[in-house]
């Protein structure tokens, strides 16, 4: 498959623009995967009625949790690919060394629009009956609860896992690029930064350009590939759909369950012990990853290394 394809999201921007001019950031409506999985459009096999076995939690108040936003959530989905059969990714047959036209079945990614909310196919990480749930220290790292009901039986299933952040660090780096050869290092300011002189007449736009990169791994060990690969089994009837094809990095805020609705019979919450369980809301996606692992043929560890960061050519652009 060819190399991933990264779209940033309107929504991503906006929050970004909101958070560095000090802003609130209002939710509109269609732009939360909170919503998503309650939508039977999207989610198949939801309860009815639909609150069975959910709980309850604050709602984001943009006033107050603005400023607690940050890209905390990964979602993963089995959309972001499609099968050519033969030939190239044109359609058109290719011969081989028989001198005949083999029809190889071969995947190609599918890009997001900017404008994506969500993810063509979202698949869960994991799924348990209700009654045997998650424990505390499992929940943890989870979110995006859902209930869904299967062969009769009631089932939570989680379609957003946490990232790991506390060892995370940005660095500055700058390439130059002379004579179509490029040198990178990392930027170290100095007093001369911070008093800049206009640039020689000579100076040549030739393509440098600063990147912030933070790299960051997802690891994914032989237990969480064999839920994966249970979760897809349980919903979808077969191991073969537990493909990664898309990946969806999101914001959100996290906030305390307050309230659960029983597994059955008349839905009337009851409170929980508060600050034991966490939930995400306001989970919007920021960026949108191709990428394809078939999870269904990884056996041990799997591990997935990303770069959030930005990058920006070192003179800047013309405006207008």
């Amino acid at each position: 498959m060819s190399s991933r394809i990264v779209t940033r999201t309107a929504i991503g921007a906006s929050i970004q623009t909101s958070r560095g001019l000090g802003l609130k950031h209002n939710i509109q409506d269609f732009t939360t995967l909170n919503q998503a999985i309650n939508e039977r459009t999207i989610i198949a096999n939801l309860p009815e009625p639909i609150t069975m076995g959910m709980e309850v939690l604050p709602v984001y108040d943009y006033q107050t949790d603005s400023d607690l936003l940050s890209s905390q959530y990964l979602c993963i989905g089995n959309g972001g690919h499609k099968v050519i059969t033969g030939g190239n990714s044109t359609g058109t047959g290719s011969s081989v060394n028989n001198g005949t036209t083999n029809a190889i079945p071969f995947t190609v990614p599918v890009e997001h629009q900017a404008t994506d909310t969500g993810l063509y196919n979202m698949i869960p990480f994991l799924g348990r009956t209700v009654a045997k749930g998650l424990t505390i220290a499992e929940r943890r790292d989870y979110g995006l609860r859902r209930t869904i009901m299967k062969n009769g039986e009631l089932w939570e299933f989680y379609f957003a896992r946490k990232l790991k952040r506390d060892r995370l660090t940005p660095t500055i780096n700058i390439t130059h690029v002379v004579d179509g050869e490029s040198s990178t290092a990392e930027f170290v300011p100095t007093i001369n930064n911070l008093k800049p002189v206009h640039p020689t007449e000579d100076t040549s736009y030739n393509g440098s350009y600063a990147t912030v990169t933070v790299p960051v791994e997802v690891v994914w060990d032989e237990r969480q590939i064999q839920d994966i690969r249970d979760a897809c089994r349980v919903l979808y009837g077969t191991e073969n759909v537990a493909i990664i094809s898309e990946i969806s990095i999101c914001s959100g805020v996290e906030k305390p369950i307050v309230q659960k609705y029983p597994n059955s019979g008349p839905q009337t919450p009851v409170n929980v012990a508060t600050n034991t369980f966490f939930e995400a809301v306001a989970c919007q996606v920021v960026m949108h990853i191709t990428t394809y692992i078939p999870i269904n043929f990884s056996e041990r560890e799997y591990k997935l290394e990303m770069d959030f960061g930005a990058t920006e050519p070192l003179y800047g652009v013309k405006a207008g």
